[in-house]
């Protein structure tokens, strides 16, 4: 503890119950109602290690229909096609990849995720955990990029669903979102990228209602997401464009907060849904996913006009046509959405 004659302490708020280093209210952290430091807390939480920085990015690897895994490098040669800033590129199915917030209450963050890497990682590296600054004591986790079908009947969905057994929370923490990235080449063309962007814009009540919240994190704003970048290169602000330019020219949000967020490079961030340790809730999310990017493919310009197929109520009776594919997003849909 410190001195009582020191006159030049500062006034802190606490002390660390391990080493007694003063601490002010903003760099505590608690384990069962006591105080520590930083690195303190990191000893006895022991998730050095398996927990990265929020900065780590891996190279990714590619999870297929069949369960394999592709490497990026494995993945140049196939069919080669330009990007938006014109670099060749090899063009592929769609592939996603989720990021999923979880938070711990009183537990140790060592025993959640050496749960979660030994149920997901059991024979590939499929997820890693990092942390975020929107939680105060958690991780996220983040798997590599894999088709619809590669999570659906390959994942162990144990690796999440474990954890609502051991004081992990999801779904009822504010702090905590699901984000799910799609492979920007995987777009047929820039009109393919601008029905999906509009169908999403279009439909926010029904969204919000489906995604189980609403969030500042994740706005439908329109005006807030037509107003962006013009590509990396130029950095001149765009104010008020439009959803076509925002699919075809290179143009970025300036705020990655909104329902979509197109300020990577290489992804399509959707970033609305709610996250859940119920495995149904994540699978429900990625199936809309896979769903919209099909559908809004498929859909020709005369439906849009006479038939309002960019409508939540047109795709949803699409959705119930794809039974084997969407069964989980289809009961979703009808038990959450007034369409």
């Amino acid at each position: 503890m410190p001195n009582e004659y020191d006159d030049d302490l500062p006034d802190y708020d606490c002390y660390c119950a391990a080493c007694d280093c003063g601490l002010f209210s903003g760099d505590v952290e608690e384990i069962d109602d006591e105080t520590f430091c930083d690195e303190c807390y990191r000893e006895r939480t022991g998730a050095d290690g398996l927990i990265k920085s929020w900065s780590y990015k891996p190279t990714p690897s590619f999870l297929n229909d069949d369960g394999s895994a592709t490497s990026y490098y494995q993945r140049i040669g196939k069919e080669i096609v330009k990007d938006r800033y014109g670099n060749e590129s090899p063009r592929s199915k769609l592939y996603m990849g989720f990021e999923q917030e979880v938070e711990c209450l009183n537990r140790s963050l060592k025993e959640g995720a050496e749960r979660v890497l030994l149920k997901a990682n059991e024979e590939q590296q499929i997820v890693y955990l990092k942390e975020d600054g929107s939680i105060d004591y958690g991780f996220e986790i983040v798997s590599h990029p894999g088709t619809l079908e590669f999570f659906m009947n390959h994942f162990n969905w144990e690796a999440i669903s474990t954890l609502s057994q051991m004081k992990y929370k999801s779904w009822e923490r504010k702090s905590c979102g699901l984000h799910i990235h799609m492979s920007r080449l995987a777009f047929a063309n820039e009109k393919h990228l601008f029905k999906f962007l509009v169908f999403i814009y279009k439909n926010p009540n029904q969204l919000i209602q489906f995604a189980g919240r609403q969030t500042h994190y994740a706005k439908f704003d329109i005006d807030a997401f037509l107003n962006g970048y013009d590509g990396w290169g130029h950095r001149k602000t765009v104010r008020g464009s439009s959803f076509m330019k925002m699919a075809k020219d290179g143009h970025e949000n300036d705020d990655r907060y909104c329902a979509v967020n197109l300020k990577n490079v290489q992804t399509i961030e959707l970033r609305f849904f709610r996250p859940s340790l119920l495995p149904t809730t994540v699978q429900a999310a990625l199936q809309f996913c896979d769903a919209a990017f099909n559908y809004t493919e498929m859909i020709s310009t005369q439906e849009i006009m006479s038939k309002n197929a960019l409508g939540f109520s047109e795709f949803s009776k699409w959705v119930k046509t794809q039974q084997d594919k969407y069964k989980i997003l289809d009961e979703r849909i009808t038990t959450r959405v007034s369409v």
